[in-house]
């Protein structure tokens, strides 16, 4: 957890900063707080954090200690994943349990095997080291089954809470990093002379994507959040007219996907452009899926991921 009693270098500009509550900026004059997760400053006034545990907080990062704080957004978010990583290690240690347990069941069959060897025909006792082998192998594949189902729906609820948190966001490529003009302005030219949208309208936040680097060839992406679905969907109708104004051509704007949806994405795009290769000009992507719409309305799919 970061604290507003260190220097923030890199965010001299007034518009680099801005609280995530009020949208003012968080000087160094400021008792401000970041959250671990979006990253996103707040002036201490702004959060239910008291002035004098701010004050022991910070005193004991600086002797070493690491304190972690989420802003109320981001907590429930974690909250969640905590739950579920918590409800993970429970059934985990159960299958611990249970595997040790059916180690000593079967050390004690061993055992009456071999106490009772002597009077056992040899057809016999490999019979019954076979049954309790394969007892051995259908309750320990169970349980793993069962486990690894459980963390595949772990997983697939921290993507859904990515995904929800990501909804309203866009991301703008292309939009140089200088110190000549924030990134606010720029994306406020870019929405009026561009898109020929007002900026007011639709913008919430605007956030480089990234750590910036000395390598001025790379440039971050621009993420901005939106304040509603419609906004969103108004700027991708729009985004197109960017191909068509010599000052923009080279900016794009494409959705706010998480890792695996980018993922899917990428693969979607390489068999598109398989598809067409291979005499299908008019396939196209939609719904997650590479599709071809047919003369009599019906709608033949030619590719669909597997995940």
């Amino acid at each position: 957890m970061s604290l507003k009693a260190k220097s923030r270098k890199g965010l001299a500009s007034t518009k680099q900063a801005p609280c995530k509550k009020c949208e003012n900026e968080v000087t160094d004059g400021d008792q401000g707080i970041q959250c671990e997760l979006c990253e996103r400053w707040h002036h201490l006034k702004c959060t239910d954090v008291d002035v004098s545990v701010y004050l022991a907080i910070n005193k004991a990062n600086s002797g070493g200690s690491q304190f972690h704080w989420f802003c109320e957004e981001c907590n429930i978010s974690v909250g969640e994943m905590m739950k579920g990583f918590k409800e993970l290690k429970s059934k985990n240690e159960i299958l611990e349990k249970g595997l040790k347990d059916l180690k000593d069941e079967v050390g004690l069959l061993s055992l009456k095997v071999n106490e009772n060897s002597v009077a056992l025909e040899t057809a016999i006792e490999a019979k019954l080291i076979e049954a309790v082998e394969k007892k051995v192998e259908i309750t320990l594949a169970e349980r793993v089954k069962s486990i690894s189902k459980d963390v595949v729906s772990n997983l697939d609820m921290t993507e859904k809470l990515d995904i929800e948190r990501r909804k309203n966001n866009i991301i703008v490529h292309g939009v140089t990093e200088d110190g000549d003009t924030s990134d606010i302005e720029k994306i406020e030219s870019i929405f009026r002379h561009g898109l020929r949208i007002l900026p007011d309208r639709h913008v919430e936040d605007v956030q480089r994507v990234g750590h910036g680097t000395n390598d001025k060839s790379k440039i971050r992406p621009i993420r901005i959040k939106l304040k509603s679905m419609e906004s969103k969907y108004e700027i991708l109708r729009h985004a197109k007219e960017l191909k068509d104004s010599t000052e923009y051509k080279k900016i794009y704007v494409s959705l706010d996907l998480t890792r695996k949806q980018q993922v899917i994405d990428k693969e979607l795009r390489q068999q598109l452009k398989h598809i067409r290769e291979e005499g299908e000009k008019d396939a196209k992507i939609k719904a997650g899926k590479v599709i071809k719409n047919l003369p009599d309305g019906q709608v033949r799919v030619l590719y669909c991921p597997k995940n």
